[in-house]
């Protein structure tokens, strides 16, 4: 690993992350601090309102970071030419666009600046194509405008290739890349802050854990009846629903007034996510069909810091789940399945070490560590 601080002239190449909406993520964060700095001098432009914690970490690094704040959709037209100015004045040779508005402004910023090599991560899957149609022609749009497309998974380079028209040799599968050394110690470091902070940390069995924006595809709406029933074997159960915010919050919280007010945790933010996971017993991830899901960078934690889980055959569990062995796999939109699965895992010890222990040997064997992530960009940055 090379400090950013340590910047030397001549032959580096320059580069620019342009990324919208981002507070906070350890994965943006983990590819910052490991980038090759010997080879590359980083750039961020941040699309976000205010300061963020995620700005912070970028200034202590002493990465040059330009904000842009965002006040309505018509700023992005303004964003453009701002971007667009910035690029040409620090004679950046590489774009990298993360998230929806980042990658429309960047990379048409990009394609005016006469930047050659225009990437951007693909961090959704068939969410505009299943729920918001009339956001297609921006995504074919970006398609159209990267030189080289970034996807997660095998999933997204099947959505891009299959649904959107996309060719093989632009797309590039580099998978998310997790610091595990880092999140074992944040996990062990604030674990008593986090037990302390939650009551149901203290003596409740199982804890279920779920670590999702509330959005349809998730499939949150199918694990709070899975719950519900568990209930019923062990009334001693809670439920730990993180990041609980989103588009569906109307029907999730309808969903939840059907459960006892004590049965059930609402965390819309927390930053010690690595020591909460520690809490639970189970953990469960089940978006609504296959392609649903871009990645599911939760299961991978969940996998990494020992926590037996619950997944449906989508994201990047299509490519490394197997039934029984790292995981119970259930059948999609099925509410008895995850309840058959909970109660399974909830009441077979042997099982339980099973799936931790291949759980974890799966997320830790090399295919999600940083530095694979870090080898692929640097590939496809310098072809």
């Amino acid at each position: 690993m090379h400090s950013p601080a340590s910047f030397v002239t001549g032959s580096m190449i320059n580069i620019c992350y342009i990324i919208s909406d981002i507070a906070k993520s350890y994965a943006l964060e983990w590819n910052i601090e490991y980038l090759d700095y010997s080879k590359f001098r980083l750039h961020v432009i941040l699309m976000n309102n205010g300061d963020t914690e995620f700005e912070e970490f970028l200034r202590k690094k002493n990465i040059p970071v330009y904000r842009l704040p965002r006040n309505s959709k018509v700023d992005i037209v303004k964003d453009i030419f701002k971007i667009n100015k910035y690029l040409r004045k620090e004679k950046i040779q590489i774009v990298h666009c993360h998230l929806f508005e980042a990658s429309i402004a960047g990379l048409i910023a990009a394609r005016l600046a006469g930047i050659k090599k225009r990437v951007y991560t693909r961090h959704n899957s068939t969410i505009n194509l299943d729920y918001y149609p009339n956001a297609v022609k921006y995504d074919k749009l970006v398609n159209y405008l990267a030189t080289d497309i970034i996807a997660i998974s095998k999933v997204v380079k099947d959505v891009l290739m299959k649904r959107e028209g996309v060719k093989e040799d632009k797309i590039k599968i580099v998978y998310h890349g997790f610091d595990f050394e880092e999140m074992d110690g944040l996990a062990a470091e604030h674990r008593s802050e986090i037990e302390n902070k939650y009551a149901f940390s203290n003596g409740r069995y199982p804890v279920v854990g779920v670590v999702s924006r509330f959005i349809h595809y998730k499939g949150i709406q199918h694990i709070i009846p899975a719950f519900d029933l568990l209930l019923k074997n062990h009334p001693d159960a809670h439920l730990v629903l993180c990041n609980a915010a989103g588009p569906y919050s109307n029907e999730i919280n309808a969903l939840l007034k059907r459960l006892p007010a004590d049965k059930y945790t609402l965390v819309e933010f927390e930053k010690n996510i690595f020591s909460l996971y520690k809490t639970f017993d189970v953990f469960v991830h089940v978006p609504i069909y296959a392609e649903s899901e871009a990645f599911g960078q939760s299961c991978i934690e969940a996998w990494a810091l020992g926590v037996p889980a619950i997944y449906t055959n989508a994201g990047i569990i299509k490519e490394v789940g197997r039934d029984n062995y790292n995981c119970i796999m259930v059948d999609f939109e099925n509410e008895d399945a995850i309840f058959k699965g909970l109660l399974k895992i909830t009441d077979d010890k042997e099982l339980q070490k099973r799936l931790i222990a291949n759980g974890r040997d799966t997320a830790r064997e090399g295919t999600f560590n940083i530095s694979k992530m870090i080898e692929g960009l640097t590939q496809v940055y310098t072809a």
